[in-house]
């Protein structure tokens, strides 16, 4: 029998789509985040790229994600200490219940890139004559000098701004696999999650009551006992966000039915 694909079917993104707060139950999760997708200011005739003179966090996002977020992203508690043994996260600007609705309870009060943005910028700049940052930690390279002035920026600003998203782009999206559409005992499933831009997600998965989180983007495969739940249809939801605001998508439905006795 062919695995059963949970289609997709999305509610509103970004600021050209009102968000529907009636259908937004809650998420779903996982693909492994990658590409890079970065915009900046192109100047002088040997087009080199040169610092955006009021940076934002469209244009610092980028720069991070390329040189930063492989130790400071999802992974950081294991990958990304910083001062004091906190987890130095930097793939979001920060996690407001405003931009990612239910998502914004998966990081919690997580302090993100807003609230090291002071660290962020003393980090990829000198301490002096001769010596290298601190960040990226060789044997990487140093940043361009476009890519460390677009950070030193943005992060001398009293508040560091976040701006508006790229008019480019693009929602994260979801895909859930299940090995049937009809459960008795048990619901093994495989979610999918991604992101076109390469941009970090979070999500949280609710099939029926049940609500599973995800700090990240990529594949994962999951498992619920469905042996003590009451026969009948159970919608399946996944709300996700990339930091500049929330989708939800609605899944469809699982229907859960017991074998009779004479039946096993």
């Amino acid at each position: 029998m062919p695995p059963t694909i949970f289609h997709r079917r999305g509610a509103g993104h970004g600021a050209t789509a009102a968000r529907s707060t009636a259908s937004r139950a809650l998420g779903l999760a996982a693909r492994f985040g990658v590409g890079l997708a970065a915009t900046f200011a192109v100047a002088g005739c040997d087009d080199a790229p040169q610092a955006t003179t009021q940076p934002t966090w469209a244009d610092v996002e980028p720069i991070l994600r390329g040189n930063c977020t492989s130790c400071h992203g999802a992974t950081a508690s294991l990958t990304g200490a910083a001062q004091g043994g906190m987890a130095y996260r930097l793939d979001f600007y920060d996690m407001t219940a405003s931009a990612c609705g239910e998502a914004a309870g998966v990081l919690g009060a997580q302090p993100l890139a807003h609230s090291w943005a002071a660290l962020i910028g003393s980090d990829v700049t000198s301490p002096g004559s001769g010596w290298r940052p601190r960040m990226p930690p060789a044997p990487a390279s140093s940043l361009p000098d476009w890519e460390r002035d677009t950070l030193v920026r943005w992060a001398a600003e009293a508040d560091p701004a976040k701006g508006e998203p790229r008019r480019d782009n693009r929602r994260p999206d979801i895909q859930l696999v299940a090995a049937t559409a009809v459960a008795d005992k048990r619901l093994d499933f495989t979610a999918i999650i991604s992101d076109a831009d390469g941009e970090a997600v979070v999500g949280v998965i609710k099939i029926g009551d049940v609500a599973l989180p995800t700090d990240h983007a990529g594949a994962f495969s999951g498992g619920l006992d469905t042996s003590t739940w009451a026969a009948g249809l159970y919608p399946i939801s996944a709300v996700l966000c990339d930091g500049w605001d929330d989708v939800t998508y609605q899944l469809g439905n699982l229907q859960v039915a017991h074998a009779s006795a004479s039946q096993k």
